[in-house]
Parts: structure tokens; C-alpha cells; sequence
């Protein structure tokens, strides 16, 4: 019995697999198996990894030296140094950096002297292309005796990775009786006026001067090249006479590439030809470069200016243009044919007007960059009123205009009607040089010393959007007219809501923006639509550079009263403020001065009155900037605030030298009005003592 039971305990054992010293003899077989294949496998990959990119190394530099040999064999010659002058960024450096043929520091270039062609060199029905009226039209049949427009192909390495770059002739598409199949080139990520196409990338691994290697030769059967064409003791031109008796060029590359941990060098050559007919090869002779751009010049009105300009290159003609819309459009000036210009008896409506010379060879045309005339005003001039629209009378100031001489326009004046007035009638209308480019609202003061609106339109008409027959401030409007000089940055984006307002007059007002001028004041200008009123409500953020050193409290055109914040925080910039009765639309315009700028003189305060919180809002001060223009600045509070108490007064060279001017300013979340007499009283008018701005208030000083 016992016998038997231990039979069968036998078998069931031997039936459940493998016993443990089994497995322990099998388990390193099994390991070793599985290694040895994912080391086969490893391996084969190894090498399926480094044929291919040993093949792909073979591959890029055979068609490197293909690339070279078919330029080489349809250019016109060598060059030690491109003739074509480069403009930024086409420089070696990616900026005006020229290229020559050897240099100790970038290495070996090849150059090429290159015609512009109507289709790609290799194609059979390629052609030329020919400079218009050079001196036959581009219809006659004797237009292949004309100069042919020529192109700079180089052959350089940078950051170990061999490039081709094309360099034409500044206008290089318009010159010539045909537009040129080729483009001129830049580097990856850069722009620019000849950055038309990105240099072709032809191969990496060039580390050392000899990876990229060139030798000239006389002739295609040479076999001593000419040592004189890659002297790096020798000059440009020294190298340019040596290379334009040279024919055939050899180049050599060996080009190394790490694949799967492997290192593979690659090494190829090729021997080309080129006509070289030694057509425009002297460098800075035949191709235009500018020398000297012509200068901005401001005179008076009625004075003379004069413009100057000069290029390099063989028998340049100059035609001077002038723009009078701010560089949109140039016209040629009948006559203006030599290196200066002379604009006689300049009138104001000049003021802003740009010139340029074009200077044009057989070889393409270069364009000076453009110069600005500024005429200074001669002082004020009055403003022609109508509809019914009178001077109110005397101690106020009478309706006039002037130019400052940093270029910005600044008005004043009290002015009534005997009747009604009309909703968005014209009641004036400035000349030409004297408009803004957009639709511009203000707010401002009027009769029963409740605000008003004034708008200003591009064609010079002053429109009373919101007035009273009894009287009209125009006092503390100022603006950028319509020249140029000054940019307008959009202040984008807009948060809460807002957005710019564009309706009522053909293409809308003046979208939310802002300048900075000579002075470093800041302008911002334009209307927003549609956001949310909340007092503290973000409606765009200024850069950090342009805030104010405190809290400003500016009054701002409505459908009702407005008020905006410009703010210092560093997350803020232009707030909506309390006393805003709807966002149909909210007029951004008013001028402040950043915190960096200018040096300012405290306002004595005077009857109870005094600084709200200097550590957050503005303090009561003034400046004058050089080109008379006084700004205020301040938020004051707990004075007395009975009409024509004054509250505070002027230091001398704050005070305005004309009449008495009458300011809207915002107090109390409401409509504030504020009198500045020439004897330097700051007097108020219409307000609470909880809280009034002087904020945004500029006049003429002087």
C-alpha cells in the first residue's frame, strides 16, 4: 500500500514542470539568448542607422558641389568682395558685415558675379535681364547692348553649416526690362526690404577653414593656382586684380557627421568654369551704395531748406521725390536732378513734408533713406469761427491755433452764439498741417459750467457735439496733426470689454492709442466702446516706462460725464473711474508726463485747500516744457469750494502770459471747472472739496 501511494506521488510531481534546480540551469541559458538577440538586433539597427546617414553625408555633399558648379558655370566672374552693398540684415552678421573671399575669422567664401535671369540659369529658355532705358527701351531690338542687371551669389559657412545667399541690387525687380528669376536671400528668421527667400542651408559639418576650401586657376587645364586670390595680406582690391585672370575654380568639401555614436567624414571636389568677363567686378565702382543720407531740416516759415545726399558707384543719375502723406506715396520733383535739394520760401502747410533721392546706374538704383521738413509756426493765428460763433469777450482768451516747436498743435479761447446751437454742428474748420489723421473727441466747459464735447475731424472742422449758445471752452485741447513725425502706438490689446469704437463718421474715430513726443510727454488718444464701467475696471495696460509717478484722475468724453484713471500699479494703465454714465463710448484724451520725465514745481495751495494723498495721487504741481506747453497735475481736497475761491497759485513760470483760461477737470466723480488767470490764480469755478483734479490740464505758457 505504501508502495503504490508513493508511485503515484512520484508521477504527479514530474507532471507540474520544472523543479527548482531545473529552472536554475535553463534560466541563464534563456537570459543569454535573449541578450545575444537584442544585441543582434541593437546592432543590426546600429548599422542600418549609420549606412543611411553615411549615404544621406554622401548625398548633401555631392549636391553641394552640384549646386556650386552649375553658379560657377553661369556666373561672370570671381569677386574678392561682394559689389553689391548689403543692407541689414543681408551682412555676414546678419547685419551690414561684408563678404570676402578669405578672412581669418569667417573662413573661406566663394563669390560669384551673377546675371539676373528671367527663369532659372539651367533652363534653356533663360534668359538675361536687361536695365531698362540703358540705353535702349526695353521693346528695342538692340536692348541686349544694354548693361545687364547683375547679382552677388556667395558661398559661405557659418556655425559649421555651409549656406548660399543671393544679393541684388536695391529696386533689383524694377530696373530691369524683366523681373529677375532670382530673389535675394537672408538668414533664417530674419526681415527686411531684400529679404524676399531664406539662404538655402546646403550642409552641416563644416568645422575647420579647410572643410570648405577654394583654389582659382587661370584656366580649366591649370593645375597651379594662383595664390595672390587667397592672400589674407592682401586687399580686396589687390585680391579682386589676381582673381579677374582666374577661369576655373576648385572647390573642396569634407563635411562630418556623428551617427549612432559613429563619426563619418565625408570629402568630395569639384573643378568648374565660369566666363568671367570681368563685367562689373571692381568693387564699389559699378554697384550704387549710399554714402550720405540727407538730413531732417526745420526752419521758419518763409525760410529756405536744402537737402543733401551722395552715392558711390559709376555715373549715378539722382532724381529727389517727395512725400506729402507721411512716406504712402512719392512723386518725382520736376528739375531736382543734383545731390542737393532746395525747397525755397517753405510755407507752414509744408510742415512734415518728407524727401528722398534716388540714385539710379546701369547696374540698379539705391534710395536714400527720407528726410522731414519741419516749419516752425510763427505764433498764433486766429481761428476762423462760423455758424454763428463769436469771441465771448475779454478777460477770456480769444479763439486761436498755434504749432509748438516740438511739432504739437494747442488751442484756446472762449467763444458764444446769439442762438441755439445745432447737435454736431461745425463751428470752425483748420487749415491744412493744423488736422488731426483721425476722428479726435474732447471734453470740455460750457455755459451753466457743465461739460461739454468738442469734436475734431480730419478735414480740420471743429464740431460742437455737446454745447450751450452761452459759451464754449476751447482752452487745453491739444493734438499730433497729420505729418508724421510721430508715431501712434495702438494700445492693444483692450481687457474687460472694451474695444475701439469705429462708427458715425465713414471709417470712425481714433482707435485707442498712444504717442510719446520729443519731450517724452505721452499722448493717448481714441475711443473704446462697450466694456465694463466698474470704477477700477482695466480698459488697457501701458508699458511700464510711459506710467505716471501717482494716480491721475483725467475727464474723458461720454454720453455722459466720463472719467478714467491713468494708473502707476504695475498691472494697470488705464482704468474706467466713477462718474462714467455709459460705455457706448469713452474718449481716451489727454497728455501726462511719464515718471522719468521732467523736473516739477509745487503749487502753493491756498483757503483750506490741500494734497489729497501724495503717497498714491499726484501732487499739486506744474511744468513748463521748452516748447511752452504747461502741464498740471494733482488731486486736491477739503477747501473751500465756493465759486472763485482760489485754491492755490501758480509759481512765474507756470503762469499763462494771454488771458484767462477756463479748464473742465473732473472732481468728485463729476464735472469739475477750473479758471487759471495770467496772475497765476487757480481758481475754482464748478466742483466739490471732496476731491478735485488738476489732472490733464495744458495750456500755453508763453
Amino acid at each position: 500500500m505504501l508502495r503504490m501511494s508513493h508511485n503515484k506521488l512520484h508521477r504527479v510531481c514530474s507532471n507540474n514542470g520544472f523543479t527548482i534546480i531545473e529552472m536554475l540551469i535553463v534560466a541563464p541559458i534563456v537570459i543569454l539568448f535573449i541578450g545575444a538577440f537584442i544585441a543582434a538586433i541593437v546592432g543590426m539597427t546600429g548599422d542600418v542607422l549609420t549606412t543611411r546617414g553615411s549615404n544621406m553625408l554622401t548625398y548633401n555633399v555631392q549636391d553641394a558641389l552640384n549646386r556650386i558648379e552649375q553658379d560657377v558655370s553661369s556666373s561672370v566672374g570671381f569677386l574678392a568682395k561682394n559689389n553689391i552693398p548689403v543692407s541689414t540684415p543681408q551682412g555676414y552678421d546678419n547685419l551690414t558685415a561684408p563678404f570676402t573671399n578669405v578672412s581669418t575669422t569667417n573662413g573661406n567664401m566663394l563669390i560669384l558675379n551673377a546675371y539676373a535671369t528671367t527663369k532659372n540659369p539651367i533652363d534653356p529658355d533663360s534668359q538675361i535681364v536687361y536695365a531698362k532705358n540703358q540705353p535702349n527701351s526695353c521693346s528695342s531690338p538692340n536692348v541686349s547692348t544694354n548693361s545687364p542687371v547683375l547679382l552677388n551669389i556667395v558661398y559661405f559657412v557659418k556655425d559649421n553649416t555651409l549656406y548660399r545667399r543671393v544679393i541684388a541690387p536695391t529696386f533689383y525687380d524694377t530696373v530691369g526690362c524683366s523681373v529677375p528669376w532670382q530673389n535675394p536671400s537672408c538668414a533664417q528668421g530674419q526681415s527686411g526690404g531684400q529679404c524676399k527667400s531664406t539662404d538655402i542651408k546646403l550642409l552641416s559639418g563644416i568645422s575647420t577653414v579647410d572643410d570648405f576650401k577654394i583654389d582659382y586657376f587661370a584656366t580649366s587645364s591649370s593645375t597651379t593656382p594662383n595664390s595672390s586670390a587667397v592672400n589674407t595680406g592682401l586687399s580686396d582690391s589687390n585680391r579682386q586684380t589676381a582673381l579677374q585672370s582666374t577661369k576655373s575654380v576648385k572647390v573642396t568639401i569634407n563635411a562630418t557627421s556623428v551617427i549612432a555614436g559613429r563619426t563619418f567624414t565625408q570629402s568630395g571636389n569639384i573643378r568648374a568654369n565660369s566666363q568671367n568677363n570681368n563685367i562689373g567686378t571692381t568693387s564699389n565702382t559699378q554697384a550704387l551704395q549710399i554714402t550720405s543720407n540727407p538730413s531732417d531740416s526745420t526752419v521758419n516759415a518763409g525760410a529756405n531748406a536744402t537737402f543733401t545726399a551722395s552715392a558711390s558707384g559709376t555715373s549715378p543719375t539722382v532724381q529727389w521725390q517727395q512725400s506729402t502723406d507721411n512716406g504712402s506715396s512719392w512723386a518725382n520733383i520736376s528739375g531736382a536732378t543734383s545731390s542737393t535739394l532746395a525747397r525755397n520760401s517753405v510755407t507752414v502747410d509744408m510742415d512734415g513734408y518728407q524727401y528722398r533721392a534716388v540714385f539710379t546706374n546701369s547696374f540698379g538704383s539705391a534710395t536714400t533713406e527720407s528726410a522731414r521738413l519741419g516749419v516752425n509756426d510763427s505764433g498764433w493765428h486766429a481761428l476762423p469761427l462760423s455758424s454763428g460763433w463769436t469771441f465771448y469777450n475779454n478777460p477770456f482768451n480769444t479763439p486761436e491755433y498755434r504749432r509748438t516747436s516740438s511739432g504739437i498743435i494747442t488751442l484756446k479761447g472762449l467763444i458764444k452764439k446769439s442762438s441755439g446751437v445745432v447737435l454736431d454742428e461745425t463751428f470752425a474748420t483748420l487749415p491744412a498741417s493744423y488736422r488731426p489723421d483721425s476722428y479726435l473727441l474732447y471734453t470740455t466747459s460750457t455755459n451753466a459750467n457743465v461739460y461739454s464735447k468738442i469734436g475734431i475731424h480730419p478735414d480740420g472742422t471743429m464740431h460742437a457735439n455737446k454745447a450751450d449758445a452761452g459759451w464754449l471752452s476751447l482752452d487745453g485741447i491739444q493734438f499730433i496733426p497729420d505729418n508724421g513725425k510721430y508715431e501712434q502706438i495702438p494700445l492693444t490689446p483692450l481687457y474687460n470689454g472694451w474695444a475701439p469704437y469705429v462708427s458715425v463718421y465713414g471709417s470712425g474715430y481714433e482707435a485707442p492709442s498712444y504717442t510719446v513726443d520729443d519731450i517724452g510727454r505721452v499722448y493717448l488718444q481714441g475711443l473704446a466702446t462697450g466694456g465694463t464701467l466698474t470704477d477700477g475696471t482695466v480698459i488697457a495696460r501701458l508699458p511700464a516706462n510711459i506710467r505716471p509717478s501717482r494716480y491721475m484722475h483725467i475727464p474723458a468724453a461720454n454720453s455722459g460725464y466720463g472719467i478714467i484713471a491713468v494708473s502707476q500699479s504695475s498691472n494697470s494703465g488705464i482704468e474706467a473711474k466713477s462718474g462714467t454714465a455709459s460705455n457706448n463710448y469713452l474718449s481716451l484724451q489727454t497728455i501726462y508726463y511719464p515718471a522719468s520725465v521732467g523736473t516739477w514745481t509745487d503749487i502753493p495751495l491756498s483757503n483750506g485747500w490741500v494734497a489729497y494723498d501724495v503717497n498714491t495721487f499726484s501732487t499739486p504741481q506744474c511744468i513748463k516744457a521748452n516748447d511752452g506747453l504747461v502741464s498740471l497735475k494733482g488731486l486736491v481736497r477739503s477747501g473751500t469750494a465756493t465759486a472763485g475761491t482760489v485754491i492755490g497759485t501758480l509759481p512765474v513760470n507756470c503762469r499763462p502770459n494771454t488771458a484767462r483760461g477756463l479748464f473742465g477737470v473732473a472732481s468728485n466723480a463729476a464735472y469739475g471747472r477750473l479758471d487759471v488767470y495770467p496772475t497765476g490764480e487757480l481758481v475754482i469755478n464748478a466742483g466739490s472739496n471732496a476731491w478735485f483734479s488738476l489732472d490733464g490740464v495744458t495750456y500755453y505758457g508763453n
